[in-house]
This record gives C-alpha cells, sequence and structure tokens, in this order.
C-alpha cells in the first residue's frame, strides 16, 4: 500500500514534470480531466482546476472550467493542437468511463492520440 506521503510525492513529481511538458508548448490547448493527481497538475502550474470536471488552458491560463461536451468541441474547433491529462480515477481503475462522460468519442477522435494528429 502507498502511505500518503509516498502519495503526494509522487503527484508532486508527476505535476512537475507534465508543467514542463505544457511550459514546451505554449500553443497547445490542455485538457485537464478528472481527479486528485490532475489536479495536482494543476496547483503545481497555479491554476484552479474543478476536482471533478474538464479545465482547459492554453498558455498557462485557464480558457474553460467544468466543461462539458459541447464546450470541449468548441474549444478543439478553435484550437489546432490539443492534449488531454487524465489518471485512473482513484481505487475505481478507470480511465474514461462513468465519471467523466464529456470526454465523448468525438472529443477523443478531435484530439487525436498524438498533439497534431487530429483529423
Amino acid at each position: 500500500m502507498i502511505s500518503e506521503a509516498e502519495d503526494a510525492q509522487t503527484k508532486a513529481d508527476i505535476a512537475a514534470w507534465l508543467a514542463e511538458q505544457i511550459a514546451a508548448q505554449p500553443g497547445t490547448l490542455v485538457l485537464l480531466g478528472p481527479g486528485s493527481t490532475v489536479q495536482a497538475v494543476a496547483e503545481h502550474l497555479g491554476v484552479s482546476k474543478t476536482l471533478l470536471g474538464i479545465d482547459a488552458l492554453l498558455g498557462g491560463e485557464s480558457v474553460g472550467q467544468d466543461l462539458c461536451e459541447t464546450g470541449l468541441l468548441e474549444l478543439l474547433h478553435r484550437h489546432d493542437r490539443a492534449v488531454m491529462i487524465l489518471s485512473p480515477i482513484g481505487a475505481q481503475g478507470f480511465v474514461l468511463g462513468r465519471g467523466n462522460l464529456q470526454i465523448s468519442p468525438a472529443v477523443v477522435r478531435r484530439i487525436g492520440s498524438t498533439p497534431g494528429t487530429r483529423p
């Protein structure tokens, strides 16, 4: 079992690494999924994040919070490059599904599997 201190350090390490990746791509729309691990990323970046919602950043600034599928698709339509940061939802064992239905198949297709490869 992971101790609370180890869990906090792991989240901090993940957040620091992802912050570097995000800073290296200032023109990329960054969608932050739900959960405390992704919230740690937002905290490291100094931006507000809804714990259970999908939020969006561009150039380190918030451009949307608690977005629904329509809001996500509108942002994705306006921005050529996008990435989504997700993690398994604590002890539930899923990344996409019940807790984040706004990340629809249409949203996933628009993002693509690698930045810059969207249809």
